[in-house]
């Protein structure tokens, strides 16, 4: 009975302990949404999302980091983050569009995780707004304050973009789900 509790136990502490890697989409339409707070020893993976030259490049922080300019569809760098702080990076080709800043935490829990990087913008809004995650969303629902389902769709990697122009102004709530079943839910303003 020991060596079970005892196996059980270590499997406990290897599973809570994994880390995770993200992919996170690069190119121009990152903006300066390239902001994201992950777990002492995640790694991040930028993938290029088109043909154009790109870094990954530390500029100032915890970490110290460079892909150096590199090109191609599909092109991938990633950076495995292992100590607690934040560090800013851009990329060196695009500095005015293409930024973020990694805060690296020592632990986190995994609903914590998703939570935190779920991130909408602009809120209020009135039109159009974007859903970014970390994680690969699946789908979002748009709830107004009586808890009915006024709207819905599928996720699209690590931004999304939707239309809301056909809701009413008032206060709704976005519930989004990953693609491994992690949800949040999130307070929008609708001008």
């Amino acid at each position: 009975m020991k060596k079970i509790t005892l196996l059980c136990a270590i499997l406990v502490a290897v599973s809570t302990t994994a880390q995770t890697t993200f992919d996170v989409a690069w190119d121009q339409m990152v903006g300066a949404d390239g902001t994201f707070t992950v777990e002492a020893g995640d790694t991040v993976r930028w993938t290029w999302n088109n043909g154009n030259p790109h870094s990954v490049t530390s500029i100032a922080g915890t970490e110290t980091f460079d892909s150096g300019v590199i090109s191609g569809m599909g092109t991938e760098f990633e950076f495995t983050f292992s100590s607690p702080g934040a560090t800013d990076y851009q990329c060196d080709v695009h500095f005015n569009s293409m930024t973020g800043t990694i805060t690296v935490l020592q632990t986190m829990g995994v609903d914590e995780k998703f939570a935190v990087n779920v991130q909408m913008y602009p809120n209020p809004v009135e039109d159009e707004m974007v859903i970014k995650s970390l994680y690969h969303l699946a789908n979002y629902e748009i709830f107004d304050m009586y808890g009915k389902k006024v709207s819905w769709g599928n996720g699209n990697t690590n931004y999304t973009s939707l239309n809301i122009a056909h809701l009413d102004a008032g206060v709704y709530f976005l519930k989004v789900t990953s693609e491994e079943g992690l949800q949040t839910t999130k307070k929008m303003v609708k001008k």
